[in-house]
């Protein structure tokens, strides 16, 4: 039976990754902080509309990414582009799209 070495830890190695998960904590204690004092200074009414408009604009990013992906986009350029064809397909289509094919009886070795 094969056991795994558990690999030696250097205390220096440690006290570094303390140090920097206690930065990394401070500042994003900071950081709530001071957005809950800049929130705090509305109204609720205020917070909702702010509250609202973040939610709408994170939402319209997710949806815009839904509805222009970028990867057929970039495919679309000319140049040496391959689309992928399904497995089990043929791989002699007209030419009815200026991509070329990339399969394994396309590709020679």
């Amino acid at each position: 039976m094969i056991r795994k070495q558990q690999q030696e830890t250097s205390p220096i190695g440690e006290k570094t990754a303390i140090a920097i998960a206690l930065n990394i904590l401070k500042w994003k204690t900071g950081l709530a902080t001071g957005m809950n004092k800049w929130v705090n200074h509305f109204s609720r009414q205020q917070q909702r509309w702010l509250l609202a408009a973040f939610c709408g604009v994170f939402s319209l990013g997710l949806i815009l990414c839904l509805v222009m992906p970028y990867g057929r986009l970039a495919m679309i350029r000319p140049g040496n582009n391959y689309q992928p064809i399904h497995i089990g397909e043929p791989s002699q289509y007209p030419k009815t799209s200026p991509l070329k094919s990339n399969d394994s009886l396309t590709i020679k070795k």
